[in-house]
């Protein structure tokens, strides 16, 4: 049965002022839209000074074997998140450390034996994991094409840094747009008329995916993830109830020195284990143009293979503007 992914995507974009809120609602978006009814465990984490430190928890569901505030202060939750890393849309029973979420689940009130989750990974060292049990030995047809997880998870990741970025101050109106497309203020990049032309295109895309409430693939992918590999598209409320669109800025990366912006981007998504396909998804870019950048990126760090960039890769640290927390993933994490 086709999978309504509309009310995650707008859950992924919707602003607030704490990130515990932002978790929840993409959890409770994601419990009825995947047809989860045992529940799901959902966490962001960041790393520091080497070390993963779950930020937030949300779970439901369940009983937990332990107060929420004492867990957050354990490190199981931590444990719990750890195998789903080097992921992006699995199975539990997949994961090379299957055993440890088994085990921290239960201390969760949850049986993983069986699961499904999807890893929402930012090459700036901070993450979403959102993860949900399934009966045991059964994999319902709703989680067979990855693919379409994977780019579910491109949008939360992306969602996760405009909310970032929100909480942080640092957000970057570059074009303002009334529902129907239509510019009411733009500067910088998006002032360009061939990038007024995409963001208003852009804004009519998800509007019209959003009425139609079409299931699957047909809601997913026109709702690219990064406009022109750099904007994100959030909606935003006056208090007279009267609704606009917001092209938010959403980079990952200025520049990573001997690599341009765009090379620095498409390494640092390299680096998660992202395919090129799924690069050219959450930057809005088209396949070729992924497989030109990483062949150059690769000549420019002096690799001559695929695996051989990934792991230099992760020498690099991506910033978010102005440098908002996070730091790269240790190696052979």
């Amino acid at each position: 049965m086709p999978t309504d992914l509309v009310p995650i995507l707008e859950a992924a974009y919707q602003l607030d002022d704490h990130e515990v809120v932002w978790l929840r609602r993409v959890r409770e978006a994601i419990v009825p839209s995947a047809g989860a009814p045992m529940g799901a465990v959902a966490a962001t984490y960041r790393w520091a000074a080497g070390k993963l430190i779950v930020r937030s928890l949300d779970f439901t569901g369940s009983r937990a074997s332990r107060p929420m505030v004492d867990l957050i202060a354990s490190e199981r939750p931590a444990a719990f998140v750890r195998p789903w890393l080097g992921t992006v849309a699995a199975f539990g029973s997949d994961l090379p450390a299957h055993n440890d979420a088994v085990r921290v689940g239960a201390d969760l009130g949850f049986d993983f034996r069986e699961a499904f989750g999807i890893h929402a990974a930012d090459p700036t060292g901070v993450g979403v994991v959102i993860t949900f049990p399934l009966p045991a030995g059964k994999r319902p047809r709703r989680f067979a094409d990855r693919g379409m997880w994977d780019r579910v998870a491109a949008h939360v990741a992306s969602g996760f840094r405009v909310q970032r970025l929100v909480a942080s101050a640092n957000l970057e109106d570059e074009a303002i747009l009334d529902p129907g497309g239509r510019i009411l203020e733009a500067r910088g990049p998006a002032a360009e008329k061939s990038a007024r032309t995409l963001l208003r295109a852009a804004c009519q895309t998800v509007d019209r995916v959003r009425a139609c409430r079409d299931p699957g693939e047909e809601s997913i992918d026109p709702w690219t993830s990064l406009f022109g590999a750099r904007w994100s598209l959030v909606d935003r409320f006056e208090r007279d109830g009267r609704r606009y669109v917001v092209a938010v800025r959403n980079m990952l990366a200025d520049g990573s020195p001997p690599l341009t912006a765009r090379e620095a981007q498409v390494v640092g998504l390299l680096a998660q284990g992202h395919s090129n396909k799924l690069i050219a998804y959450e930057l809005g870019l088209a396949a070729s143009t992924v497989r030109v950048l990483v062949h150059r990126s690769a000549q420019k760090l002096r690799v001559k293979t695929r695996a051989d960039l990934e792991i230099r890769a992760r020498d690099f640290r991506l910033e978010m503007p102005r440098g908002l927390d996070g730091e790269p993933v240790p190696e052979g994490t």
